[in-house]
């Protein structure tokens, strides 16, 4: 009898952990299913969905913390955004960059910083972005830059420097920067942007318009040995790394319209992962990097997929006549 009852009590256990939902590998995304944009959760199954937010005006752009129990996002209408923080329930939300301090017009690009204390963000003044640094307990935020930030691009993985993209004529390029506003290197002096470190080597992939269409390249942290790594006639963008860094992920319309693709870190084994008439992009990997989300635009409208690394097993987790777009995980 007891060996039945414990056996039992396995089957349930382990039947429950099968069917719960598990908040650490949830997908974040927008939709306006409901007429304007709010925030969504969902399953890598499909199940489920659950409405985060409840706003009047548009909340888009959710970004999961690296400790995964906050997101931020871009909250508001027209010109006046302000990025906000909340649980990763729904919960506990409040506003850290407010679009209508001082002479900001509006805010927007939040990026975690590893340690999960701090956002970096773009902030839109009269003449130019600014990039600023908050605290999200409400200890305050610095600008990072003088220059006209472009965009911001990663935080080093030892939470001590930003990577960040300028566009000015005579300051044009790539720039780290410590995080407290000091150290300043300007690494590329070209139309690059989007700069991404890599996980526990020394180089980052960035994209360049220095050779007429937006290119792959890489270089080491201090700027030396770039290198174009995707060598392609057509525009390549939403470059990410692998966990592991073996993996660099992007979208190229080389086949004839946006489609996803993965390559080797040094620019070898270009793999072709979707393979449809429309648009597919806003790619990203699941934290552990077998699976990857993507949008896709099959019936006319932006919904969420799922599919393996390899671009096998593909799903559909979201269907609607509305857009889902936006994923985090």
């Amino acid at each position: 009898m007891k060996n039945f009852v414990y056996s039992l009590v396995i089957v349930v256990l382990i039947f429950s952990g099968c069917s719960s939902s598990d908040a650490s590998n949830k997908i974040y995304f927008n939709s306006d299913r409901d007429g304007n944009f709010n925030i969504y959760s969902i399953d890598p199954t499909g199940e489920n969905e659950t409405k985060l937010t409840q706003s009047q005006e548009d909340d888009v752009s959710p970004i999961i913390s690296p400790q995964r129990d906050k997101i931020a996002f871009v909250s508001g209408s027209g010109k006046e955004k302000s990025i906000h923080v909340m649980k990763n329930d729904g919960t506990v939300r409040s506003v850290i960059s407010n679009a209508t301090t001082g002479f900001t017009t509006s805010t927007s690009s939040p990026l975690w910083a590893p340690d999960g204390k701090n956002i970096a963000y773009l902030s839109k003044q009269p003449d130019r972005h600014q990039i600023n640094i908050v605290q999200i307990d409400g200890g305050g935020s610095i600008r990072l830059t003088t220059l006209n930030g472009r965009e911001i691009g990663d935080w080093s993985r030892q939470n001590n420097t930003i990577l960040f993209s300028v566009d000015e004529k005579t300051s044009m390029g790539i720039y780290t920067r410590n995080p407290d506003g000091v150290n300043q290197f300007r690494l590329t002096e070209t139309s690059d942007y989007n700069a991404k470190w890599a996980p526990g080597v020394d180089s980052i992939i960035f994209l360049s318009d220095r050779d007429g269409n937006s290119e792959i390249y890489s270089m080491t942290s201090n700027g030396k040995n770039q290198r174009n790594l995707s060598n392609s006639e057509f525009d390549e963008y939403s470059i990410s790394w692998s966990p592991d860094g073996n993996k660099i992920m992007f979208v190229s319309d080389r086949d004839g319209n946006p489609e996803i693709y993965t390559m080797d870190s040094n620019g070898g084994n270009i793999v072709r992962l979707t393979n449809n008439d429309v648009r597919d992009d806003q790619p990203v990997w699941s934290p552990n990097g077998k699976q990857i989300a993507f949008v896709s635009y099959l019936d006319g409208d932006a919904e969420i997929f799922v599919m393996k690394s390899d671009g096998s097993d593909q799903r559909r987790i979201t269907n609607n006549d509305f857009h889902d777009s936006d994923p985090a995980w």
